[in-house]
């Protein structure tokens, strides 16, 4: 079953980001990081874009299209 957590986590240690490294670059306190890949909470559309961006993939992958 597709979780957006689990292609977050993927997604940021293909590109060898810890969690920190993407709160940086998302400029968000790194527990924001790991409440979305432990599936506390689910980020909006908006940040699912910018998450892309952050990690160089296609947001389409972080939303399970295509699989």
């Amino acid at each position: 079953m597709y979780k957006i957590s689990e292609k977050i986590r993927e997604a940021r240690l293909e590109k060898g980001m810890t969690q920190e490294q993407l709160a940086k670059a998302l400029d968000v306190k790194p527990n924001k990081i790991s409440q979305w890949e432990n599936s506390y909470i689910e980020p909006s559309v908006d940040w699912i874009r910018k998450i892309a961006v952050a990690l160089q993939c296609d947001p389409n992958y972080l939303l399970g299209f295509g699989e």
